[in-house]
């Protein structure tokens, strides 16, 4: 998959959630069948190609996300406001 800065293409988007975590800042995640991408408040990132479902992709993500901040919060976003952030 081509990345740009870590970001996922939104071509490869399929699941695209919001969280806050405990100290109240916002926590992106976005996975498809080819990776998962994880936004941080401070506009870091980590990331990951994997071949899987979008599913399995996302719960490794969301692991990934809470290891680094604890634990997460989701935010409901309606699914164009979702799609102008990730």
């Amino acid at each position: 998959m081509q990345r740009f800065m870590g970001m996922m293409p939104s071509s490869e988007v399929e699941i695209c959630k919001f969280y806050k975590d405990d100290a109240g800042l916002k926590v992106g995640i976005e996975a498809g069948k080819n990776g998962w991408t994880v936004m941080y408040a401070d506009h870091s990132s980590d990331y990951k190609d994997c071949v899987d479902t979008a599913q399995n992709n996302f719960d490794k993500a969301y692991k990934c996300a809470e290891m680094h901040v604890g634990y997460l919060t989701e935010i409901k976003t309606s699914s164009d406001e979702c799609c102008g952030e990730c």
